[in-house]
């Protein structure tokens, strides 16, 4: 449970770091698409979603995550330890 924790928190900082800079980064605004609720994606969600299921993948401690940024849940094939999903 502390992985799945640690992966958050890292993931959560990331998220953090580039919020605070997006003025600087010109991350502000649409990023074009809509997700699976059909709300407009802005640029920090991408940036959110990718940071999350990138942690958590990586954590090993998830096999299957689920976005509202994606239709299909992001099953995680190469870890079959995985407790949570």
């Amino acid at each position: 449970f502390s992985t799945l924790l640690h992966s958050i928190e890292i993931a959560s900082k990331f998220v953090s770091s580039k919020v605070r800079a997006a003025g600087l980064l010109d991350l502000y605004g649409v990023h074009g698409t809509q997700n699976a609720s059909g709300d407009v994606v802005k640029k920090l969600d991408v940036i959110a979603h990718e940071a999350f299921v990138t942690s958590l993948r990586r954590s090993r401690a998830c096999r299957v995550i689920v976005s509202e940024e994606s239709e299909e849940p992001i099953v995680v094939n190469d870890h079959r330890d995985g407790h949570y999903t």
